[in-house]
């Protein structure tokens, strides 16, 4: 993995260029917690319209709505492929609050995908942060394959991403919870109750 540090290393936009991607990726980089190094692979600030992406670009693309540059506290939404999530670490870390300065939950897994089966995802070693309950992702989607709305792979008759604005996740039987909420209510969750719902949340990965 090579970085385009573009003069500046601590917490910012960095250019990376994963080496099994055609194309440079911009992505947010944290520089400060728990020694920095983290990246930002899915963001929901509940300000823009969450990203909508087919199988293919769910896997192999940056996934952008909204106006990247503008910064990670309501400028823009965002899922980096999967593909390249692995590639950046193991170690994966889960937040919501009203902004990335006031984190109101926080948790720590070791991740990884089955790529076999439809990039099921696998969680342990989880560390909670301060005041922190087991969120939904946890308890409703270890061990889950992942579901775009081109690529029926939950539990449900149904296709969960058509049910829920065409968003890509690791549904169960649809409504067990979505980071991207609800259509009428795009806010990420924390426990996939009807009231745990927050401005903003992000996945990172070192």
């Amino acid at each position: 993995m090579e970085y385009s540090y573009t003069g500046n290393t601590g917490s910012g936009f960095y250019r990376i260029q994963p080496e099994d991607s055609l194309v440079p990726l911009d992505v947010y980089c944290d520089m400060i917690t728990k020694d920095g190094g983290w990246t930002l692979v899915l963001l929901n600030s509940a300000y823009t319209t969450p990203p909508s992406p087919g199988w293919l670009d769910a896997i192999r693309a940056n996934n952008v709505t909204g106006t990247l540059l503008n910064g990670i506290e309501a400028g823009f939404d965002q899922l980096l492929g999967l593909k390249y999530w692995e590639g950046l670490g193991d170690t994966l870390r889960v937040e919501t609050g009203n902004g990335p300065v006031t984190i109101l939950h926080r948790v720590y897994y070791t991740f990884q995908f089955d790529e076999e089966d439809h990039y099921c995802i696998y969680l342990s070693n989880e560390i909670l942060g301060a005041g922190s309950t087991s969120p939904g992702f946890f308890t409703y989607h270890n061990y889950q394959p992942f579901t775009t709305w081109d690529s029926d792979n939950d539990g449900s008759a149904a296709n969960c991403s058509v049910s829920y604005a065409n968003t890509p996740w690791w549904y169960n039987s649809c409504w067990d919870g979505s980071f991207w909420g609800r259509d009428s209510n795009p806010k990420p969750y924390w426990t996939g109750s009807s009231g745990d719902y927050y401005n903003w949340g992000a996945f990172w990965i070192k």
